[in-house]
């Protein structure tokens, strides 16, 4: 397995440390680096957070399956971050908007590299689940939340061409060919549940995704 950067092409001269760290303090941010720190500021009530756990980008989810390249014990999951963000927001009683974006999908699939975007596609999947799991804790959140998992565009073309004659088992890597390193004007899939959802059960242009999401907040 190559050794890569996540940082490649997605440089960021403000860092963990930039110009903008004391601006946000003023502004009432607790500015955490580690997830002990996250978990801490989170359980403690505290009702703005900027996470700042990497230079650049976070460490590769690839790297938490191949021990030779270790992964920082402090540095949280997306699905430990939704977690957190979550139980800040929980606290606002006039609603609120989350994104949680898994950003190294595109990176890895800029690369053509399989395994980096199935390992990154989990651990999303996986902060999905934490958003649901939330959401079936309460009736009343039931009602009133709505989900959507959109991708922004494909990228890579990427198509699984199996292995004739030939059975997958769970753990199996799958077979697949790329068509490019770059985006493509493929269409993309939409999942959604909660209130305004029947809007997005048909293939609808980009721009209704924002109408169906703002109706929401009425």
């Amino acid at each position: 397995m190559e050794r890569f950067s996540s940082a490649e092409g997605h440089g960021d001269k403000c860092g963990t440390f930039g110009d903008f760290v004391p601006d946000a303090v003023k502004r009432g941010y607790v500015v955490v680096r580690s997830k002990k720190e996250m978990d801490s500021a989170a359980s403690a009530g505290a009702n703005k957070i900027l996470g700042l756990f990497a230079s650049i980008g976070k460490t590769p989810e690839l790297f938490r399956v191949y021990p030779e390249e270790p992964y920082p014990a402090d540095e949280p999951t997306l699905p430990q971050m939704t977690a957190a963000a979550l139980e800040v927001l929980e606290k606002d009683r006039d609603g609120f908007i989350l994104l949680v974006e898994g950003s190294q999908i595109d990176w890895a699939n800029h690369r053509n590299e399989l395994p980096y975007q199935i390992c990154e596609t989990l651990a999303f999947d996986d902060a999905v689940k934490i958003v649901l799991h939330w959401i079936n804790e309460d009736p009343h959140r039931k009602m009133h939340t709505l989900v959507i998992v959109a991708p922004d565009h494909e990228t890579g073309g990427f198509a699984i061409t199996g292995h004739k004659g030939k059975l997958y088992e769970s753990g199996d890597l799958v077979e697949g060919l790329w068509a490019t390193k770059k985006h493509i004007a493929g269409d993309v899939i939409i999942w959604s549940q909660g209130p305004g959802s029947q809007f997005l059960g048909k293939p609808p242009d980009n721009t209704e995704i924002y109408r169906v999401m703002k109706n929401a907040l009425r």
